[in-house]
């Protein structure tokens, strides 16, 4: 899914700047661990002694991790409920597209190849009774 070429932003409110992450670069070389998902496990397993690694950067770096996994298989679509309404658009103030939930911004891959590529359009698997492809992991 080139989760290591996903690029995250984070509004900063008084100005048109971005906080960026990129959750998943340490895999773009050498398969390197995700720092802020060992930080994870190191206070899930152990608060007593790592409950120091439990903190706002770590838990931005997760966020960030889980919005690009969700937004490389459903882009923009947050599957929620809710009544159709008229909004403002975001005017064009960051160059990251909004991402699931719409307070994060996220920066698709561009080095996709056609071979990569699947047709996920929504506004048409919606409307099918069957929505998914079965797949047979037995083959």
């Amino acid at each position: 899914h080139h989760l290591s070429d996903y690029e995250v932003g984070l509004p900063l409110w008084a100005t048109s700047k971005l906080i960026t992450f990129k959750p998943f670069e340490a895999w773009s070389s050498d398969s390197q661990p995700l720092e802020w998902y060992r930080a994870y496990n190191k206070s899930k397993h152990d608060r007593q002694d790592n409950f120091k690694y439990a903190n706002l950067k770590n838990l931005l770096y997760a966020v960030s991790g889980l919005l690009c996994i969700i937004h490389s298989q459903f882009r923009g679509e947050d599957f929620s409920l809710s009544d159709t309404g008229l909004s403002a658009g975001d005017y064009g103030f960051y160059d990251l597209e909004s991402s699931t939930g719409g307070v994060f911004r996220i920066k698709e891959p561009s080095n996709w190849s056609e071979d990569d590529l699947y047709e996920f359009n929504w506004s048409e698997l919606k409307n099918k009774k069957e929505r998914f492809q079965k797949y047979n992991y037995n083959d």
